[in-house]
């Protein structure tokens, strides 16, 4: 990995860990037990990043990713409560006049 990694706490309670890898992509690893040593293998979440991923959990166990991508923007993945997968990157969205290195984004 070329990151370093950003923890979360995914609603079954268990650990999941995001990186950058050496190729930009994100990838995820997620722990197989509860209280258990063993994580499952590195999954890729695509994306051209340069940054550490930024995680969080939304109460309602959305979990949300976001990236400063190679471009300078800043790039936003979901994977909402229950799914299996993540959705596709997507940039936020700069709909106020502002240039993007001024830009406040609010989660």
């Amino acid at each position: 990995m070329s990151s370093g990694p950003s923890v979360i706490i995914n609603n079954d309670g268990l650990l999941e860990v995001y990186a950058r890898g050496m190729n930009r992509e994100i990838f995820v690893k997620r722990q197989q037990d509860h209280d258990s040593p063993e994580y499952n293998l590195w999954e890729s979440l695509g994306g051209d990043s340069a940054s550490t991923p930024t995680t969080l959990m939304h109460p309602d166990g959305t979990i949300h990713v976001f990236v400063r991508s190679s471009d300078k923007g800043i790039q936003h993945t979901v994977r909402r409560s229950g799914a299996n997968s993540f959705s596709e990157w997507a940039p936020l969205s700069n709909d106020n006049g502002l240039s993007s290195q001024f830009q406040l984004y609010y989660c």
